[in-house]
């Protein structure tokens, strides 16, 4: 067990939650302090995608400063040799969030083919059904509008 490192993680942790709260309540400190996360992290692929895919898993924050996470996976993948499971996956979410269904679930599709690990690639795939759902959902909403127009 290395303690040291267990330490940093949770320092890491905690510096998101405290970002995701104040976001949550739309306080004016939290793009700074998202900034300054992001700036901590410019050189950690790993923890760079795990600070984006939070924002952007956070469906609940009306404040998702999704620019913000489009920052932290672009560095990501700078630093990233090859684009991991992870990546394609968050970029897939962003891109779904962002308004644009159609990229993102593919860019999803992918990463579950890129997927090696049995849970990761389960995991993948409860994403790939959510947003097949609610894709599918928004075209019924949009059919049934567009049926009651005269």
């Amino acid at each position: 067990y290395n303690l040291e490192r267990a330490m940093k993680l949770d320092a890491v942790r905690a510096q998101t939650d405290d970002y995701r709260k104040a976001a949550r309540l739309g306080d004016p400190k939290a793009p700074e302090l998202g900034r300054k996360i992001l700036a901590a992290r410019t050189n950690n692929a790993v923890a760079l995608c795990d600070f984006a895919y939070r924002i952007i898993t956070d469906v609940q924050n009306t404040n998702r400063d999704l620019a913000l996470a489009c920052l932290a996976l672009d560095r990501s993948e700078q630093l990233s040799p090859t684009n991991t499971s992870q990546l394609v996956m968050a970029r897939g979410l962003l891109l779904f969030e962002q308004g644009h269904p159609e990229e993102g679930l593919a860019f999803a599709r992918r990463a579950v083919d890129l997927t090696k690990d049995p849970k990761d690639k389960a995991s993948a795939e409860v994403y790939v059904n959510i947003m097949e759902g609610r894709l599918e959902a928004a075209k019924q909403k949009e059919r049934a509008s567009s049926a009651r127009k005269p």
